[in-house]
């Protein structure tokens, strides 16, 4: 009889680890807004009053001056030129 050659050794597959649970969180409460903010129309009327609010002038002359800067650089106008004629 010949002896018989031996089979490769089986290795055993390592042990899984544990699976350990994650942790809860600590439940999310949404913030409460303050208290202290003002809505829109208070803060307006209280910057009306202490003369921090541009008037609507202002505003209509700052919007008048971007839609001219705007069309000045799409006609290929100077951007100096429109400035100069805004500051006569």
């Amino acid at each position: 009889m010949t002896p018989s050659k031996p089979s490769a050794p089986v290795t055993p597959s390592k042990p899984s680890a544990p699976v350990t649970p994650s942790k809860p969180s600590a439940p999310v409460t949404p913030s409460k807004p303050s208290a202290h903010r003002m809505n829109k129309v208070d803060r307006d009327t209280q910057l009306h009053k202490e003369n921090k609010l541009p008037q609507t002038n202002e505003k209509r002359n700052k919007f008048l001056l971007f839609i001219g800067l705007v069309m000045a650089s799409l006609t290929g106008v100077s951007v100096i030129r429109v400035l100069k004629i805004h500051n006569m």
